[in-house]
């Protein structure tokens, strides 16, 4: 795990979270996002495809607070920025 952050969802709004991985990186960055219960409500790499996602939306069902994790797929080294909007 790379960098952890909480933040404050609010309910029936619609979130977009992008990221973006430096070109000299040799991972992929990828967002995790786990409610207060600590389980995964999105997330930009599909384990079942191994596709990684540079933009992900969700529409929050339960306001609260919500931990984001970012890292680099397969633990590899890297650099990137991630970027939270809200969507009208």
């Amino acid at each position: 795990l790379r960098y952890k952050t909480q933040m404050s969802l609010w309910k029936n709004t619609k979130y977009k979270f992008s990221q973006c991985t430096s070109e000299d990186s040799k991972g992929e960055l990828i967002l995790t996002i786990k409610d207060d219960a600590n389980k995964v409500v999105l997330s930009s790499f599909d384990q079942k495809t191994g596709k990684t996602y540079k933009s992900v939306e969700l529409v929050c069902n339960k306001g609260g607070i919500y931990k984001l994790y970012y890292d680099f797929k397969d633990g590899q080294q890297g650099s990137g920025v991630g970027v939270v909007s809200m969507v009208k």
